[in-house]
């Protein structure tokens, strides 16, 4: 067991080791067996003073969801970038900000990270926190003035961490976000129907 964990750490340290040597061999511009041999021992140093412990990103990829991911984001770039241009070009009208609090579905940090840099990625909209803790994000939003582009702002950003997490996400996150979502159907729809019968109770 205990040699199966040193084998576990020692091949987590090679990306990292190749990274260095490719790093060092790229300041200087050209190949040299002095500067390959320096740029070795170098990264070896570096591994062991500087030790960081394994931290897994995500345990697998999704290429369909991948693809779909890639391609909401290059359209929701080119329609928050019309969208911004246009209130910035809007002398007639003063477009107000707000901050809203997005709770995210997925347990997984490198979820909500990526879902954090997606969302300051696309025009009119950055976060500005993450509650690690408490698996929230706090987003400044432009032009989200009202209950209903609060709303939209809100759907927004979870369904990026939804498509996020099916493109990177491992099956525990797949699931959990599904079932979060499921419950968050549920008590919208007993909501809609406790409105209709007061409704209904008020019209009687």
């Amino acid at each position: 067991m205990k040699n199966k964990r040193i084998t576990k750490l020692l091949l987590w340290q090679i990306p990292l080791f190749a990274g260095l040597v490719l790093l060092w061999m790229l300041l200087w511009g050209e190949f040299s067996w002095w500067d390959l041999t320096f740029g070795v021992l170098l990264s070896i140093v570096v591994i062991i003073v500087f030790y960081l412990p394994p931290i897994s990103l995500f345990t697998r990829i999704n290429f369909f969801w991948l693809g779909v991911f890639l391609i909401r984001l290059v359209g929701d770039i080119a329609i928050a970038s019309s969208e911004v241009a246009y209130m910035a070009l809007n002398f007639r009208r003063k477009y107000h900000g707000a901050v809203i609090m997005i709770d995210l579905h997925t347990r997984s940090d490198f979820i909500m990270a990526i879902t954090a840099e997606i969302i300051s990625i696309v025009p009119g909209s950055y976060a500005v926190e993450a509650d690690r803790d408490e698996h929230k994000l706090y987003l400044h939003v432009i032009g989200a003035e009202t209950p209903e582009a609060i709303e939209k702002a809100r759907k927004s950003a979870l369904k990026k961490e939804r498509i996020i997490t099916l493109a990177f996400g491992s099956e525990e996150d797949v699931q959990r976000m599904r079932r979060e979502k499921a419950r968050y159907l549920s008590s919208k729809r007993k909501k809609a129907l406790a409105d209709a019968v007061e409704g209904l109770e008020g019209e009687s």
